[in-house]
């Protein structure tokens, strides 16, 4: 940097005597005035790249809140109905002691005398409350899965 100087201060006069080339002072007018208009375009294009990314950010984290309380007991109990609701239909086809046997052990497993989301504290977090539903409803839906592996069984031995 030093000799850069040291070049300038001893050639001074020259460049302070040379003339300009004809419409250089435009040139660079012009020049300075695109670079600002490309500063500020820029600027501008941060602000709303800014703007965007707050917007999604905003509709982002209700949607991720809401898919993961659906995955607590509502997504559960929705299983659990679909699973229940294909041993119901399929156990039609059986006789009359077998149905009411199956339909009999099938409300024992589905049947909440209070529903298990009242039972919890409400200290309890989204996390916290999720493992405690799976916990609680996957034996279910495991019964109820061992229930319809029987129903198919007895079916094909009818």
């Amino acid at each position: 940097m030093d000799k850069l100087k040291n070049i300038i201060e001893t050639n001074r006069d020259i460049f302070e005597s040379e003339e300009l080339l004809i419409g250089h002072k435009e040139r660079f007018l012009k020049k300075s005035r695109d670079f600002k208009k490309r500063k500020t375009q820029v600027k501008q294009f941060k602000i709303y790249l800014l703007a965007a990314a707050a917007i999604t950010f905003m509709l982002v984290t209700p949607l991720k809140n809401i898919m993961i309380e659906s995955k607590s007991n509502n997504y559960y109990l929705s299983l659990l109905e679909t699973k229940s609701s294909a041993v119901y239909e399929m156990a039609n086809g059986l006789d009359t002691y077998n149905r009411d046997m199956v339909i009999n052990t099938l409300e024992g497993l589905i049947h909440e005398a209070v529903p298990f989301d009242s039972q919890l504290p409400e200290e309890l977090n989204t996390k916290e409350r999720r493992e405690l539903a799976g916990l609680y409803y996957k034996p279910k839906i495991e019964g109820v899965e061992r229930l319809k592996g029987y129903v198919g069984e007895l079916l094909l031995n009818k």
